[in-house]
């Protein structure tokens, strides 16, 4: 996993000051790498495809060392899904943030919207993200988190703030969920686009760009209902 340099593995360091995600409890460095680590695995090869013993080698450590942290695969797995359901709402803690103090206008809720998930990408995020969405198919605990937050908490959180800005004046009513819908899934798409060139794939689509359209798009589909 060359994109991902050992030395850039502590979650703290990933994340940046921003989008820091404090795990429980005085946890050893040990620890959090076992769950980075499987967490790409995972998401490169699947659950099934991957061996605690491939998972520890990974790290550098014994088998038997993984298990003085983690009882069990299927515990660690559990501790992999949790930890990327928080990273994921914590994203939208900062984002909520950003718009509380930087709301003034519909230009600018949207210009934070569209700036917000494109500065939460790095290896680590994508991978993590990438693995919700590839595995809920098969297994229950991904669906969930990829049902209950990635979708549902995710446009209704849009949803939130676009009918602020309605309520604040910022703009007359529109078809919030359409619009809501729409963000979502080029956020969701930047994820699948990021891990296909962390792979080495050739993807003939950038998503900074994508999202930039698509905010123009708004923008100029809702002209005239924007209040200057």
């Amino acid at each position: 996993m060359a994109f991902i340099k050992n030395s850039d593995m502590h979650i703290y360091k990933i994340l940046g000051s921003e989008y820091q995600l404090p795990l429980d409890g005085d946890i050893m460095k040990t620890k959090e790498m076992i769950l980075m680590r499987s967490t790409v695995l995972f998401a490169q090869r699947g659950y099934y495809s991957v061996p605690v013993k491939d998972i520890a080698t990974e790290i550098g450590i014994k088998p038997a060392s993984l298990y003085n942290h983690f009882e069990s695969k299927e515990k660690l797995w559990e501790a992999v899904l949790e930890q990327t359901r928080r990273l994921y709402l914590l994203y939208f803690s900062q984002l909520d943030l950003e718009l509380e103090k930087e709301c003034k206008s519909f230009e600018s809720a949207l210009e934070i919207m569209f700036i917000e998930p494109v500065k939460m990408e790095n290896a680590f995020t994508s991978f993590a993200f990438s693995l919700i969405m590839s595995s809920q198919f098969g297994d229950e605990g991904c669906w969930n988190i990829y049902k209950e937050t990635f979708v549902e908490y995710s446009l209704s959180f849009f949803d939130k703030w676009f009918s602020r800005c309605i309520d604040r004046g910022y703009i007359e009513p529109f078809d919030i969920r359409t619009v809501s819908i729409g963000l979502l899934y080029h956020s969701l798409m930047g994820v699948n686009i990021s891990v296909q060139k962390l792979m080495g794939r050739d993807v003939p689509y950038e998503h900074a760009e994508a999202m930039t359209a698509y905010k123009e798009f708004v923008l100029m589909a809702l002209k005239s209902k924007i209040k200057k």
